[in-house]
Parts: C-alpha cells; sequence; structure tokens
C-alpha cells in the first residue's frame, strides 16, 4: 500500500516520500528531489499520473506537488510566499546543503504551475542570501544537478491569454459551455486586476514570461541573481508545446524560446502536433517522458562542464 504524502505547512503542497527499498537502490542517475507545478484548477486523479510516471523514471526520488487554484490569483504576495516556504526549506536543505545531494528537476505545467515557480525561485533566492547553512556544517551551497522542464507555457502576457489562464479547467468543455464560462472567467480576471493594482502586484503573465526568460529563475551557483543574463550557466530546459493548444498559442512559446536561446541557454523543444492544452503527456507518453529523461541527462553533463 503506498504511503500518503504529507503536508508541507499547506495542503496545496504536498510531499510523495520514495520508499526505503527505492531511495537504497544504486541508480545514481535519479533526482534526490521532483518539484510538480500542477496547472490551475488540477484534479488529483490528473496530477497522480505525473507522479507515478516520475516514481517509474526516478523510484529513489522524493517529489513535492504544488497546487494551484483561481484563489491564488486574488491572494496577496505575503501569502503566496507563506505558502510555498517551507517547501523551500526543504529545496535548501535536501539539494543546496546537502553533500549528497543527486540534484532536483522542476516540472511546470501550464501558466499556473510557472506562476508557482517564479515566487519559489524568489523564495529560493532571498533564503540562499539571508540563510546561514544548518549545522554541523558551514560549508557554503553546493552547485545542484537542477533541469527544467515546462509543458503548455508561457502564454503572451495579453488579456485574451490571461483569461485563459483562468479557464483551464473548463478546457475539456463542449464550445457552447466554454461561451457561457466566457463573461465568469472575465469578471474573475478583472477581480485579480484590481487586487493587482490596489496592492502594487505586478501583473502576472507579463511577469512570468520575464522571469522564465531569465537564466537565474532557478538559482543555480550558490546566490544566482535573478537579473542575471549568462545562459550559459543556466541549467538545461525543454518546453514541451503542441500546434493545436486551445489555451496557449504556440507563436507565443515559439517566440519566448528565440529569446531564451539567444541568451545561450541550453533549450529542448517538444512540439506536438495536435494534441490539446496539457494533454502532451497523454498523446504520446513515452515521447514526454523520454524529454523528461533527457533533459535530466543533459544537466548530468552540463554539471559536469561546469567543474572542468
Amino acid at each position: 500500500m503506498a504511503t500518503p504524502p504529507k503536508k508541507l505547512g499547506h495542503p496545496d503542497v504536498l510531499l510523495f516520500e520514495a520508499d526505503s527499498n527505492s531511495r537504497e537502490a544504486k541508480d545514481t542517475d535519479t533526482p534526490s528531489l521532483i518539484v510538480l507545478f500542477g496547472w490551475m484548477d488540477a484534479t488529483m486523479p490528473l496530477l497522480m499520473k505525473y507522479i507515478q510516471r516520475h516514481k517509474a523514471l526516478f523510484p529513489g526520488a522524493d517529489i513535492a506537488l504544488v497546487r494551484i487554484n483561481a484563489n491564488f490569483m486574488l491572494t496577496g504576495e505575503v501569502q503566496r510566499y507563506r505558502i510555498l516556504t517551507p517547501l523551500a526549506k526543504m529545496i535548501l536543505e535536501k539539494v543546496y546543503y546537502a553533500s549528497e545531494s543527486k540534484g532536483v528537476l522542476f516540472h511546470v505545467i501550464s501558466n499556473g504551475g510557472g506562476f508557482q515557480l517564479i515566487y519559489l525561485s524568489t523564495l529560493l533566492t532571498r533564503l540562499l542570501r539571508t540563510t546561514p547553512p544548518p549545522p554541523p556544517s558551514p560549508q557554503p551551497p553546493h552547485q545542484p544537478r537542477i533541469a527544467l522542464v515546462i509543458d503548455s507555457a508561457p502564454g503572451s502576457g495579453d488579456f485574451s491569454s490571461m483569461v485563459k489562464t483562468f479557464a483551464v479547467p473548463f478546457s475539456s468543455s463542449p464550445r457552447v459551455a466554454k461561451t457561457l464560462l466566457f463573461v465568469p472567467v472575465a469578471l474573475l480576471y478583472a477581480a485579480y486586476l484590481v487586487q493587482s493594482v490596489v496592492r502594487g502586484l505586478p501583473p502576472l503573465m507579463p511577469l512570468l514570461r520575464e522571469r522564465l526568460a531569465q537564466p537565474g529563475v532557478v538559482p543555480l551557483r550558490g546566490v544566482q541573481g535573478e537579473k542575471d543574463e549568462d545562459g550559459s550557466r543556466a541549467p538545461p530546459r525543454v518546453y514541451v508545446f503542441s500546434d493545436r493548444d486551445g489555451m496557449v498559442d504556440e507563436r507565443d512559446v515559439l517566440a519566448h524560446l528565440r529569446e531564451v536561446e539567444r541568451k545561450g541557454m541550453v533549450v529542448r523543444r517538444e512540439r506536438f502536433v495536435g494534441s490539446g492544452h496539457v494533454e502532451h503527456m497523454k498523446t504520446d507518453p513515452e515521447r514526454y517522458w523520454g524529454a523528461v529523461r533527457a533533459v535530466w541527462e543533459e544537466a548530468g553533463k552540463a554539471r559536469v562542464r561546469a567543474k572542468l
């Protein structure tokens, strides 16, 4: 019987620990931790499909699941950071300060998952700058192996893209239902805009595109600045997208890809044909998980090159 996940301070942040037999297996090419960021209002049965495949691919890894719902958009920044703080501290302990760490794989699904990533990234950068290493070791953080999977993101940042982000839970609804849902979804987005202005928060979609284009979106070498533009030091990443994604236009993903490639980042493209939003894994699971495995292997090569 599978061990139930542990709550990391909040019901939307769960930790699935590897069983002792898997953890002791001599597979050195597995991350210590996988962080899976789900899409907006994704159900647990759907998210568990990703958890199970990660367990099959990397049986010795612990898996942290970060869920997101529409309430996140109306939540203040203090609460957003509070939700993710236990996870950020665990990442420092298990990845940055652990001498036996095998690294971390970040798996982002849709714009909603991306929002959580950028908040976690900011938290990690702050903690690396302000938090001393835990006793007994005074050693500074080492250079962990890190890879990034970005599935069905980022969108364009315009009104239409943001409304579509709110509407992701209804992406499989009939066309008529989608039309009827447009008004309430648009009103929800309007409420989010008002909240953002009142609280002085930056619009999330432009912020997501900006931060994902920065090599330092995931802190790598000790304290790497959020504005670091040296793409050669960035963790490798793979983008999974489709020509038929009704929520995130592939032209927006391709424009973003050109930007990150200009900065010298190691990027792999996995363009699916015919699959809908966050349906690429279901369309061709072997190809999908092959891409995940490949970017993790690339992260291992990048870490070796960094030591030379």
